[in-house]
């Protein structure tokens, strides 16, 4: 097969076509052909692979900077088109006894979970001070180890799946008794208001939206079920963290070249999950200081091939 010859104007490939091409960027005259065919097609129409394989190719001959300003011009046109699910397809693949990767954990070193759920158990108060509602639960990681610790949780996740998942890790791990999880779809949800919480988490789940509309249900859900009385009179506190930062994501970009040179197709597919999540952007913090008027940053992730990922407590 002729690499070159592939489509670069009208469809998308198979994944494993551009992963070959990847691993051709090697060959400098290959990636020279690579770059002039791609910068030509971006100029009229390309599907989504070609700038991402372009720029590899541009960090080959040295010419990223060059390239760079076209590819965050293609990042912020991603950003107003409607995201695909992709992690249904994440946690689909995950083994039935490994709750890390159901939760899109991957990746990640054990420290840094634990100095994450530390940060949470130094906000979350009292576990008698009622359950807490975990809202994209996906394989329970949170809920379950915040039931270890003697806490209530409610977990939604709107794949079934998922679902299925925590309650058999919850059985599993012996924290039955502490946890309940249901199917729901925080974006346009059906959560009976007995399950509503003066706490709520929403841990990583703004970088699995669709689009702006998406984020807005979200947010307002999270109003909602947030409006109940605590036991203990204070004020109602939910989290929202994992969040992807549009400003950062150059951050991002710029450790996925660094690596390149290494390993070109795993730089193609970091670079396309770069692409399929949804960043949050100045107009969208300004959408929640609509709701929750005080935002406090309890904390930050900063991540090699992801970029910032930033906490906050919105009361």
């Amino acid at each position: 097969m002729n690499l070159l010859e592939l489509p670069f104007d009208s469809g998308d490939i198979p994944r494993e076509y551009v992963l070959e091409m990847a691993a051709a960027l090697r060959d400098p005259s290959f990636a020279g052909a690579i770059y002039a065919k791609g910068k030509r097609t971006l100029e009229q129409h390309a599907d989504s692979w070609v700038p991402r394989i372009t720029l590899l190719a541009a960090h080959r001959l040295n010419r990223e900077n060059e390239f760079l300003p076209y590819y965050g011009e293609f990042l912020n046109w991603m950003d107003t088109q409607p995201k695909k699910d992709w992690y249904r397809l994440l946690s689909d693949s995950a083994p039935a006894d490994d709750m890390y990767s159901q939760s899109g954990e991957v990746g990640i070193p054990f420290e840094s979970l634990q100095g994450e759920f530390q940060r949470l158990f130094d906000n979350l108060g009292s576990p008698d001070d009622g359950h807490i509602l975990d809202i994209g639960c996906a394989g329970g990681l949170w809920a379950i180890n915040l039931a270890k610790h003697g806490y209530r949780v409610i977990g939604t996740d709107k794949h079934r799946g998922l679902i299925e998942h925590a309650r058999a890790n919850a059985r599993n791990l012996g924290v039955e008794d502490k946890t309940q999880f249901l199917v729901d779809d925080a974006c346009a949800s059906r959560l009976a208001p007995e399950h509503y919480s003066s706490r709520v988490l929403c841990l990583a789940v703004t970088p699995c939206l669709a689009d702006d509309a998406a984020f807005n249900a979200l947010i307002a859900h999270l109003d909602q079920v947030s409006r109940v009385p605590a036991p203990s009179g204070r004020k109602r506190m939910v989290v929202l963290g994992g969040n992807r930062w549009g400003l950062r994501r150059v951050s991002a970009v710029n450790d996925v070249l660094e690596l390149a040179t290494r390993d070109y197709p795993l730089a193609s597919a970091r670079l396309a999950m770069i692409e399929m999540n949804w960043w949050m952007h100045a107009h969208h913090l300004q959408a929640i200081k609509k709701l929750f008027p005080e935002i406090v940053l309890i904390g930050e992730r900063d991540q090699k091939l992801d970029g910032v990922r930033e906490d906050f407590l919105l009361q």
